[in-house]
């Protein structure tokens, strides 16, 4: 299996640790014989060898700090 990736993350403020902070993910799977099949027979992936994943994530931290 060879995987491709793009993970592009956007911040809300200065610096990595800002939040909240939006991150997207996409992944490329491209898979030969052998890794389609350990899919189950039934299974509609058996037969693909591109496999596109979309993901989205959102992190925020909250301070117990600012909490009065």
């Amino acid at each position: 299996i060879w995987k491709f990736s793009v993970l592009p993350a956007f911040t809300f403020g200065p610096g990595m640790y800002s939040r909240p902070q939006i991150r997207l993910n996409y992944t490329l799977s491209v898979q030969d014989d052998a890794a389609r099949r350990l899919y189950a027979v039934d299974d509609p992936l058996r037969s693909k060898e591109l496999v596109h994943f979309l993901g989205i994530a959102v992190e925020w931290w909250f301070s117990s700090s600012s909490y009065q």
